[in-house]
C-alpha cells in the first residue's frame, strides 16, 4: 500500500497550478546560474556588486517549487535538502560556462533555502519562529552589504579618474582596498592635501600586502603601470615588494603576472610593463581587456616592514 504524498501546508499561488507555468518558472530559477556574465555587467559598480545576491531569491524559489510540486511535494525538509544539493552542484557545473565555484555563493544559496523554510513554517503553520528566522537571515544579508554605498561611490570615482588607478584621495577609496595575510593598511593624509597608502606586514603572514578591485577593467590602451613607492622600515636600505595583476579568468585558473622591486626610503617611480605578456606560469596570455585585481606584497618574510604607495596610474 503506497502512502499518499502530503499536501503542502502553505500552498502555491493559483497561477502556478498550470503545469506549463511550473516548467517556465523552473527554467527561470535555474538557467541564470549557467549564463556567462558579460564584462559590462561584471564591471558595473552596482550590478557587479549586487549580482551575487541573486542566489538568495533563486534558491528560495527553487525550494518552494520543489515543496509544492513533484516527488517532494509537501515534504519541506526533503525539498530544502534537495535545493541545497542543487545549489552545491550548480556551483561546480558553472565551471563549464566560464563561471567560478565559490563557497560564498553556496552560503547565499543556504540563505535562500532558509528564507523559504521560514516562510512555509510562518504562513503554513503560524509559527512565529519561522518569521523570526526570516528576519534574522534578512538582517544578516543586509548587514553584509553595509559597505555597498561606499563601495559604489568609490567605484564610480575610480572610473572618473581613470587612467589614474588610485590616488587615495577620494573619501570612499578605502572600500576598494583589502588586506592580505594580516597586513595593516592606513590612508595617510599630508598637509598639502595629498594622501598615500601605508602597508605594514610581516611574520607569520606568508605574503602580507593589500589589493584593489573595482577599477575599470580594460587596460588595452596602455603599455605601463606606474606607481610611486618608498619604504619606512628603520635601519634598512631597501625593502623588497611585488606588484601583481590578476585578470578575471584568474579566479578559475589561478595564474597572474607579477614583477619584483626594491623600495628605498625615498619616493621612486616603479614601472610594470603591460602589453602582450604571458602569465607568470606561462600557460596563456594575460587578458588586459579584463583586468580584475591589483596586488602589492611585501617580499621579506623574516621581518616586519612598511612601504608607502601613491599615484598608481596607467600610461
Amino acid at each position: 500500500m503506497t502512502t499518499a504524498r502530503p499536501h503542502p501546508i502553505y500552498g502555491p499561488p493559483a497561477l502556478l497550478k498550470n503545469r506549463a507555468v511550473q516548467f517556465l518558472l523552473l527554467g527561470f530559477l535555474v538557467i541564470p546560474f549557467f549564463l556567462p556574465i558579460p564584462q559590462v555587467l561584471r564591471s558595473n559598480p552596482v550590478i557587479g556588486m549586487l549580482g551575487d545576491q541573486v542566489h538568495v531569491p533563486l534558491l528560495a524559489g527553487l525550494t518552494l517549487l520543489l515543496y509544492w510540486f513533484g516527488p517532494l511535494r509537501g515534504r519541506l525538509g526533503r525539498a530544502a535538502l534537495a535545493a541545497l544539493i542543487c545549489g552545491g552542484a550548480i556551483e561546480f557545473l558553472q565551471l563549464l560556462v566560464g563561471r567560478s565555484a565559490r563557497f560564498e555563493d553556496f552560503l547565499l544559496d543556504a540563505a535562500g533555502v532558509g528564507l523559504a523554510v521560514g516562510l512555509v513554517r510562518w504562513r503554513g503553520l503560524g509559527r512565529r519562529e519561522g518569521l523570526g528566522a526570516m528576519a534574522v537571515i534578512i538582517l544578516v544579508l543586509a548587514g553584509q552589504l553595509y559597505f555597498l554605498p561606499g563601495l559604489i561611490l568609490a567605484s564610480l570615482r575610480a572610473a572618473d579618474i581613470f587612467p589614474v588607478v588610485s590616488d587615495f584621495e577620494g573619501p570612499q577609496d578605502r572600500w576598494l582596498w583589502s588586506t592580505n595575510y594580516g597586513a595593516v593598511t592606513e590612508f595617510i593624509p599630508e598637509n598639502d592635501g595629498n594622501t598615500y597608502l601605508r602597508i605594514t606586514g610581516g611574520p607569520p603572514g606568508r605574503w602580507p600586502g593589500a589589493d584593489m578591485t573595482h577599477f575599470p577593467p580594460d587596460w588595452t590602451d596602455y603599455s605601463i603601470l606606474k606607481v610611486d613607492v618608498r619604504h619606512r622600515s628603520p635601519g634598512k636600505q631597501t625593502v623588497p615588494f611585488t606588484v601583481r595583476l590578476d585578470d578575471f579568468r584568474s579566479r578559475r585558473d589561478h595564474v597572474w603576472i607579477s614583477d619584483h622591486f626594491r623600495a628605498t626610503d625615498s619616493w621612486q617611480t616603479f614601472s610594470v610593463p603591460l602589453g602582450n605578456r604571458l602569465v607568470s606560469q606561462e600557460t596563456r596570455q594575460f587578458e588586459f581587456d579584463d583586468t580584475f585585481k591589483l596586488l602589492f606584497f611585501l617580499g621579506d618574510r623574516e621581518d616586519t616592514n612598511t612601504i608607502e604607495i601613491d599615484n598608481i596610474r596607467l600610461e
